[in-house]
């Protein structure tokens, strides 16, 4: 197993960034068939062997991804982008992308 944890800072309105990791979250689950569910400022998601929390707070998105077996290997390349991810759809310190864009090639 490994695993995948990142504090990412933004300067979203907590209402605004969950707006997009929900956006996010219901494009993988029609794309891959992902399941998720929200508790309270938490999403929980899992897929095929890969366990995901988000936590939302003010200010700060946390992100944590256990890997099972088959994508440990590719855990470099899925946290860079996860980070590029992050940057495009959350923004950062220095702001936020007028919208959301997600990229998905690893």
């Amino acid at each position: 197993m490994s695993y995948i944890h990142i504090k990412h800072h933004h300067t979203l309105k907590y209402d605004v960034c969950r707006a997009r990791v929900e956006q996010v979250a219901s494009y993988l689950k029609n794309k891959y068939k992902t399941k998720y569910i929200w508790e309270g400022n938490r999403l929980l998601s899992r897929h095929m062997g890969c366990v995901v929390c988000v936590y939302l707070e003010d200010e700060q998105l946390e992100l944590k991804i256990k890997l099972g077996v088959l994508f440990s290997p590719m855990k470099g390349k899925i946290e860079k982008a996860m980070r590029k991810n992050l940057r495009s759809v959350i923004g950062d310190r220095k702001g936020a992308p007028a919208k959301a864009v997600l990229h998905e090639e690893l």
